[in-house]
């Protein structure tokens, strides 16, 4: 079986951050369906803010990354810098990465490449403007 790590944004105020649950959870379920094995850390860990230092689920979720078949990016990823620093482990790694694409009325939910060099420049970027001192 696939084992598939789901990236995406998960910080935010708390109406974002339902939101941001919500559409990861959405592409969990899906691949779950597809007949993948899915690694979602934000139905896995949602919400247990302050239950661990912040960098024990930022270092352990880059850990199951790593034991990963393939990353699948949700909207949002490029501009979160802790998909960013999971995308850029993959990428080093040989993970192949997709993007989910939830469809609409008119298309079924489905998942589209995502070159690694994609995922690099918007990684690179995000560094730039932060060296620049800019909020990223």
């Amino acid at each position: 079986m696939i084992v598939v790590f789901v990236c995406g944004p998960y910080r935010g105020e708390p109406r974002v951050q339902i939101r941001h649950i919500a559409r990861a959870r959405e592409a969990a379920r899906w691949l779950w369906g597809q007949g993948y094995a899915v690694i979602c850390p934000h139905t896995n860990s949602g919400w247990f803010d302050n239950a661990a230092p912040e960098e024990v689920f930022l270092y352990g979720y880059r850990e199951l990354v790593g034991r990963s078949d393939m990353v699948v990016v949700v909207d949002g990823w490029e501009r979160s810098p802790g998909a960013l620093g999971e995308l850029k482990l993959a990428t080093t790694g040989g993970i192949p990465l997709c993007r989910f694409d939830p469809g609409d009325d008119q298309r079924q939910p489905c998942l589209r490449p995502l070159s690694p060099a994609d995922a690099a420049a918007a990684y690179e970027q995000k560094s730039r403007l932060r060296e620049a001192g800019e909020s990223v």
